[in-house]
């Protein structure tokens, strides 16, 4: 997308809406840069995780333990949902 198309569109907007879409750009600047460190920081520890016995030994149990319990799994949105939601943090 041009730059200068987008800049005639956000001129086109009251100024109310133009300080709206400012402080979203700037949230995107801020959440994306954040996820861009994260993801080199995870890359990084990636090479160097290994899968010792020990944690071999607690997968294992747990999923022991899903087999005994199938009904109590929860989807994997709701838990993300409710630790966003424990730790303020927005999905």
């Amino acid at each position: 997308m041009k730059t200068e198309i987008v800049i005639e569109k956000f001129q086109k907007l009251p100024a109310s809406l133009q300080l709206q879409v400012n402080d979203y750009i700037d949230f995107l600047i801020v959440r994306y840069s954040d996820l861009a460190a994260i993801t080199n920081q995870e890359e990084e520890q990636e090479e160097e995780f290994e899968l010792t016995d020990k944690i071999k030994n607690l997968l294992d149990q747990r999923i022991t333990l899903h087999e005994v319990n199938p009904d109590k799994v929860k989807p994997w949105k709701e838990v993300l949902t409710n630790i966003a939601k424990k730790y303020n943090y927005e999905l």
